[in-house]
């Protein structure tokens, strides 16, 4: 009843001094029972904390593919970044979660080159983190595996930095075989 009184506009506050609304944290602690009820008792699930943060965006970054599902099926938006350009793309590039990026690029409206306010890519972020499987899907996809952040550092720098010496070689392969 809590939720059906303050409807979408409850804002929780954990002990941890996470802002979110009752969607974010259904999301944020994979909680699908909750996701449904909150949902379905008039809880907002597009609405973002006051740094850009959406409920897709914390599907992305935790993983939760079937949430993710669950929010895109309920007419969530994917591209709303947040306040550094971030996006739920390039979270669940970070996070390595290959579920949740093919989840958004079978939608059909994924940026998989959208940068950052620092012009960091998904892609970037996948070599640094060593995710080749997300490497692999994003050349599938498209990206430009060779873009240059803000820095004048490509893709093939951050996997050099993260010592991925996989990413390394599939991205030097990629640039002799675009």
């Amino acid at each position: 009843s809590l939720i059906c009184k303050f409807g979408d506009d409850l804002q929780v506050t954990t002990t941890g001094a996470i802002q979110s609304t009752c969607v974010g944290l259904a999301v944020m602690y994979g909680h699908m029972d909750c996701l449904r009820m909150v949902a379905a008792a008039g809880g907002n699930i597009h609405k973002a904390t006051k740094c850009g943060v959406t409920p897709v965006y914390i599907a992305c970054q935790k993983g939760h593919v079937e949430m993710l599902r669950f929010l895109i099926q309920a007419g969530a938006s994917i591209h709303q970044e947040r306040e550094n350009g971030a996006s739920p793309c390039l979270v669940a590039c970070d996070g390595g979660h290959a579920d949740c990026l093919a989840l958004l690029l079978a939608t059909g409206a994924v940026d998989v080159d959208a940068k950052t306010d620092e012009g960091v890519t998904p892609a970037h972020l996948a070599a640094l983190k060593g995710h080749l499987n997300i490497l692999h899907i994003l050349k599938t996809a498209g990206a430009n595996l060779f873009s240059l952040d803000a820095r004048g550092l490509a893709p093939l720098q951050a996997a050099k930095a993260g010592k991925h010496r996989l990413c390394v070689r599939f991205l030097q392969v990629a640039e002799r075989n675009p």
